[in-house]
């Protein structure tokens, strides 16, 4: 999605206010290949996250991106070789 729909999507008036969006996030847009630049699919996914967390009125500076955990199952069987 390239900055226009961006700034659509999330009814920004300047593009300052999408970069600082990005900045808090910790990401760089990607460019095409003709220096255009757009957000992926995973960015916007994070994007909208944080818009979600601005429309409930909090500030940008209490969002907590969610991480990505690895889960262990409760049956899962470890086997140890003994020599």
């Amino acid at each position: 999605m390239n900055v226009q729909e961006l700034l659509l999507r999330y009814d920004l008036s300047s593009r300052a206010t999408l970069y600082t969006r990005l900045k808090v996030l910790g990401f760089e847009l990607a460019k095409d290949d003709n220096e255009k630049a757009f957000a992926t699919p995973e960015q916007l996914v994070h994007l909208d996250q944080l818009h979600e967390h601005i429309k409930a009125g909090k500030k940008m500076s209490t969002f907590v991106q969610p991480s990505q955990a690895d889960v262990v199952s409760a049956k899962t069987v470890q086997f140890s070789v003994h020599s």
